[in-house]
Formats: C-alpha cells, structure tokens, sequence
C-alpha cells in the first residue's frame, strides 16, 4: 500500500479552529465547554435521529405535502407562495420530531409515562443552548418555524398564525401525555425550550423582513432618482 502523509488529529485541528474563531469569548471553561460541545455534535445529532426513526421520513413528506398545499396555503395568508411551502415545511419537521413514535415504543413497545416533569420551569442558559443537549435541540428545533412566521408580512393572519404556533408546544406536550403509546414524556421544560426557540425565530425572521424592506425601498428611491 502506498504510504501517504500522516492524517491530521482532526479533533485538535477542529478545536484550535473553533478557538481562533471565537476571540470574543473570554472566558476559557465557557470557550472549551462550546468548543467540546461543537466537536459532539454530529454524534448528538446521530443519536437524536437513531432515537426517532420517523423524523427523516417525516422531513421528506412534510416537504411533500408543503409543495401540495403550498399554493392554497399562500392565498389563505396571502404570501408568496415560497413562504407558504417553508411555513407548512417547518409545521411538519416539528411535528416529525415531536409526535411520531420513539425507538424504544417501536422496537420495546415502551409507553410513556401517564404524567407531566415539571420540575423545570425556567430558560436554558447561553452555556447550555451552546452544547446542543436534548434540551438546546428543542430550542433550535421551533426556530425556523419562528423564522419562516416572522418573515410574514404584518397582518392580522400573521398574529393569527403567530397565536396558533404559540399553542403549539402545550398542545405536542398534551399529546404526548395522553398517547404513552408514542414512547414520549410530558415535560414543562420541553414547553419552555420551544417557546424559546420560537419567539427567537420569529424575532429574527421580523427583522430579517424589516431589513430587507428597508433596502428594497432604498434601492427603489435611488433609482428614480437616477431616472429623474
């Protein structure tokens, strides 16, 4: 076999590039616990996606069925139709990752527990939305859906959506309660990390919209003035 150089420590290489690209972070033990956090996870992500098998599955029909009803959706709200389909697209991957069956319910038929965690009642922290734990995953999980509803156009249909994507993470947990046999657990904190994830992207999402309405009205007025 021919011989080649020596392959590089990729996890050394990975952490002294995370390192050199977050200066801002003055604190060591917060930089090493991000940066050990960023070299986990794929790993996270593999073992969350092991554990519901129908997610994948999920995120292939939800585009599917957004591209079917893209176009009615669109003229419900009256948006682009581009819009339509990444509003019914981000429903159905939260829906994909929240309400089909566990590993364990298929494979053990495990049922889950006819209660509610409320132990925690309270945000994550920045440390712990930075590590990508089953908790920072559902914050992040209900940002696109919060993205793709701030990039609506302010109407009442948007604070109508808005409302009804509000309601959403109490009525998952519901279901989840009260179907154990999709291997689930109701949890307050489950509540609290959607709406985080929600409200942030919809925060980001309005901005986003404002921003891009500001420039194209900006570059509309300096082409006419250009003309004239």
């Amino acid at each position: 076999m021919r011989r080649g150089r020596a392959p590089r420590p990729v996890g050394r290489t990975t952490a002294g590039w995370l390192a050199g690209i977050s200066p801002f972070v003055t604190d060591d033990r917060r930089r090493d616990g991000w940066i050990e956090a960023a070299l986990r996870t794929p790993s996270t992500v593999r073992s969350e996606l092991a554990a519901i098998p129908g997610f994948l599955p999920g995120v292939l029909i939800s585009a599917l069925v957004g591209l079917a009803v893209s176009r009615l959706v669109a003229e419900v709200l009256a948006v682009r139709r581009g819009l339509a389909w990444a509003l019914m697209f981000t429903f159905g991957i939260t829906l994909a990752a929240t309400l089909t069956p566990s590993r364990e319910a298929l494979d053990l038929n495990a049922t889950g527990v006819a209660s509610c965690d409320l132990s925690r009642l309270t945000f994550l922290s920045l440390d712990d939305l930075g590590r990508f734990t089953d908790s920072g995953l559902n914050v992040w999980l209900f940002v696109p859906l919060g993205c793709a509803i701030g990039l609506m156009p302010l109407s009442p249909r948007k604070l109508a959506v808005a409302g009804a994507a509000l309601l959403l993470p109490f009525a998952i947990e519901l279901i989840q309660l009260v179907a154990p046999v999709l291997g689930r657990a109701c949890q307050s904190a489950d509540v609290i990390d959607n709406l985080t994830g929600l409200v942030g992207g919809v925060i980001g999402g309005t901005i986003i919209a404002s921003s891009w309405s500001r420039a194209a009205h900006l570059w509309l007025a300096t082409g006419t003035k250009q003309v004239d």
